[in-house]
């Protein structure tokens, strides 16, 4: 007998949550019925060529490259609140650009040109010789990154000695 008035009271109750989940969705269905609604237009700069085509300008056509090289203490790959950038390391990249590290251990490389249509390869390498003594490269030495239009890329050379 127990089992039965459960089962009824347990209905009853599935039945009054059914109904008031209605009532609160065609509720919300009456106000977004009445609310205004909103359009975003995208602008982009044109420029007129003497040709009287249009051209559409575009700002993300490179690509940024910041990175840090850094003392790894714990030897686990990522700089800790405790590890310190290490100043006036070399780097170079393929296309023989040859730069070093600040006062920090960081570095960027500005402005890389990439094809609208397409994205490239970056490979950036630590010149070893410009390391304290004693130094060992925990991370991967040289690192490839993926460029594409408008990306900011970011790659971190652990060191330990």
């Amino acid at each position: 007998m127990r089992s039965v008035n459960n089962i009824k009271t347990n209905t009853q109750a599935q039945k009054r949550k059914q109904i008031t989940k209605s009532k609160v969705l065609n509720s919300v269905r009456k106000k977004f019925k009445t609310l205004p609604i909103s359009i975003c237009f995208v602008v982009l700069p044109v420029i007129f060529s003497p040709s009287g085509a249009m051209e559409t300008k575009h700002d993300f056509d490179n690509a940024t490259i910041i990175g840090k090289v850094f003392h790894d203490e714990n030897n686990n790959g990522i700089q800790d609140t405790n590890e310190y950038g290490i100043p006036g390391v070399r780097l170079a990249t393929v296309s023989g650009l040859l730069l070093e590290t600040d006062g920090y251990g960081r570095y960027h490389i500005p402005d890389n040109k990439i094809n609208p249509k397409l994205s490239r390869n970056f490979i950036v390498k630590i010149d070893a010789a410009s390391l304290p003594t004693g130094s060992i490269i925990q991370s991967e030495n040289p690192r490839v990154v993926r460029l594409t239009n408008g990306s900011l890329n970011k790659i971190n050379f652990a060191v330990q000695y």
